[in-house]
């Protein structure tokens, strides 16, 4: 994954690159099937599902986190 160096914040929130310990809270907003309903591949909420295209994308891109 490429590492970033940026983190882009202001006094409401900061986007920062995601870490491995950052999953469980990202899951609890991805396990909401409804976020997912008329998304192509709209079995995503299921946490095996989720690992594997965090895996697959992360490597390649990278993510960011709000909070």
């Amino acid at each position: 994954m490429a590492n970033f160096k940026l983190q882009l914040e202001n006094e409401s929130f900061s986007l920062i690159q995601i870490e491995t310990s950052h999953f469980e809270k990202l899951y609890s907003v991805a396990c909401n099937t409804v976020i997912w309903e008329q998304h192509p591949e709209n079995d995503r909420w299921k946490r095996e599902v989720l690992l594997i295209f965090l895996d697959c994308f992360g490597k390649n891109v990278g993510f960011f986190y709000y909070s």
